[in-house]
């Protein structure tokens, strides 16, 4: 069974925002290039394994760095010559960071903030509930099933004694 489910996930971007940064170069996916912010083509090199984020990377090379007037402000590599790291589905990120910064996705996840991520937040600071004690994704289910039973068992609690208290009726937890 296909659920559509209409995901809206921020992108945790640096806010360091200098004009000859990655997000300044647009890419070319006709001809696998970037563009720099002066219009000069970065090429496609190779792929290379990148062991600190462990993933497969495609290498981008700059073409016209050494003629360009503004290359000690776009690279710090000793060459002079700028290189592009692109990621595994970085499109797709890219695709909705754009979607969360229409404002229909401000509104969802304005949403998000008031109703799911309060309990979130209670269920790893009051409840203590940082990590799951067991492995299998059935376990781990069930596991979580129980949190949220919790959290919900409280939540009804607490409205039960609000509807109570108004009544003059008062409630003691052993």
């Amino acid at each position: 069974m296909i659920k559509k489910i209409d995901g809206y996930i921020p992108f945790n971007e640096k806010k360091e925002d200098y004009p000859y940064g990655k997000k300044h170069f647009t890419y070319d996916p006709v001809n696998d290039r970037y563009i720099c912010p002066d219009g000069k083509p970065v090429t496609f090199l190779g792929e290379r394994y990148d062991k600190y984020k462990k993933k497969t990377t495609r290498i981008y090379r700059g073409q016209e760095c050494k003629i360009c007037i503004h290359q000690k402000m776009c690279t710090k590599q000793r060459k002079g010559i700028r290189y592009i790291k692109s990621f595994p589905y970085e499109g797709e990120r890219n695709a909705m960071n754009e979607k969360m910064n229409t404002e229909k996705g401000k509104e969802i996840y304005k949403l998000r903030a008031i109703t799911v991520e309060p309990v979130f937040g209670d269920i790893k600071e009051n409840k203590g509930m940082r990590a799951f004690l067991t492995r299998s994704v059935e376990t781990v289910k069930t596991e979580f099933n129980l949190v949220c039973t919790a959290s919900n068992l409280k939540k009804i609690w607490n409205e039960l004694q609000k509807i109570n208290n108004k009544k003059g009726i008062f409630l003691d937890v052993m």
